[in-house]
């Protein structure tokens, strides 16, 4: 007998065969789904010597950080601004926090750390 599960995470269509095990779908990268709130976002990043005690207390009042400025282009400034401001999650792998890490020169690993990955 033959059966079709379709992953609802991808849409894949995967074909199971009689005989075949249970259908277990791949892990999903931890990164993918890494959440904080801001003030713990916020707490870690000043932790780790990424932003002053200053820039976070400005952060967690909804200013984009004094030190994230550089990773925002001028021309997106206020809708980034806007988006810091209502924000009450961090996403890992949110674009702004990419484009600060690389701005930044925060490797993958500090990132994943400041996560708790």
């Amino acid at each position: 007998m033959r059966s079709v599960v379709i992953d609802v995470r991808t849409g894949q269509e995967i074909v199971l065969e009689e005989g075949d095990g249970p259908y277990i779908p791949e892990p999903e990268d931890p990164r993918m789904t890494a959440r904080l709130s801001k003030y713990d976002f916020l707490k870690n990043c000043r932790d780790a010597g990424i932003m002053t005690p200053e820039d976070a207390i400005e952060a967690a009042k909804g200013n984009i950080p004094p030190s994230f400025h550089d990773a925002v282009p001028e021309n997106e400034r206020d809708d980034v601004e806007l988006k810091w401001a209502s924000l009450v999650y961090v996403d890992r792998m949110h674009p702004f926090i990419i484009a600060v890490a690389q701005e930044l020169d925060i490797s993958d690993e500090m990132l994943d750390m400041i996560f708790g990955l």
